[in-house]
């Protein structure tokens, strides 16, 4: 038992170094986050529902008009532009040349778009219709979290791709204003992922602990502190790697819908 145990007893240097590199990684994945969200960051979803097609739904001697003209394809389409960064977007932060806008394909004529939401009013939104196929929207500054929900009433000449759909914008030191799907809060797939985060966080912890116990108690290992000391070792590492990727998915890839922004969703 000695002679297995005498290569752990004198060489601590390696225990050591994963004692400290441990929690680095938590340190990483609290810089990951503070670089992605030290900046404005203007992000945006949109969906899309057809109210009325009349070669798909043919009603004898019924006809939709809007302004004295005949519509045969009327859809809605919602926008939401939120300020998803923590610092400030200045109305100076929108280049002149392209402005910040909503366009749609040539195959769309916009009828009337409505302001169904705006999250701070002293953010002085206003939207403007430039033609038929592009919507311009101002304002004077976002704070984080900040943004408006415009519902755009549009006909369709032909087949309507979402793709086409798109918000053109440039924000200085952040680039361009990303699409996005938002994620509702309280899903069962987001109580199943804090779950798994605790868990993980958890076992991380105590790896953690128990390193620094072994590292300062100068007591002689034994068989089972060996194993456990092992198994410590690695559970920490996973953990810490489990971490930073939930750190990269929350922080890159997952978008939650703001409070207050339901009516986005049709929730209110």
């Amino acid at each position: 038992m000695d002679e297995i145990l005498k290569p752990i007893n004198a060489n601590q240097l390696w225990l050591f170094i994963i004692g400290i590199a441990s929690p680095l990684s938590i340190l990483i994945s609290l810089f990951l986050y503070y670089k992605s969200a030290k900046k404005g960051k203007l992000i945006y979803g949109f969906n899309h529902f057809n109210i009325f097609d009349q070669k798909k739904y043919k009603i004898p001697e019924f006809n939709m008009t809007y302004d004295n003209s005949l519509v045969k394809n009327l859809s809605a389409t919602t926008f939401c532009i939120i300020n998803y960064g923590n610092k400030t977007i200045s109305k100076e932060d929108i280049p002149k040349l392209g402005g910040l806008k909503i366009c749609f394909p040539e195959s769309s004529k916009i009828l009337k778009f409505q302001e169904l939401y705006i999250k701070n009013t002293t953010n002085n939104f206003s939207v403007s219709k430039i033609d038929e196929k592009n919507l311009e929207i101002k304002f004077d500054f976002m704070d984080r979290y900040d943004g408006i929900i415009i519902r755009v009433f549009h006909e369709e000449k032909d087949v309507f791709v979402l793709a086409n759909v798109e918000c053109h914008g440039y924000v200085k030191d952040s680039g361009k204003i990303l699409r996005v799907s938002f994620k509702s809060y309280n899903t069962v797939e987001d109580i199943v992922e804090n779950i798994r985060s605790f868990f993980y966080t958890f076992i991380y912890l105590v790896g953690c602990v128990y390193f620094i116990i072994q590292l300062t108690n100068g007591s002689k290992y034994e068989l089972g502190t060996v194993i456990f000391l092992t198994t410590s070792i690695i559970f920490s590492f996973l953990g810490g790697i489990v971490m930073m990727w939930l750190s990269y998915v929350n922080i890159f890839k997952s978008y939650y819908l703001p409070k207050g922004y339901e009516i986005y969703r049709g929730e209110s």
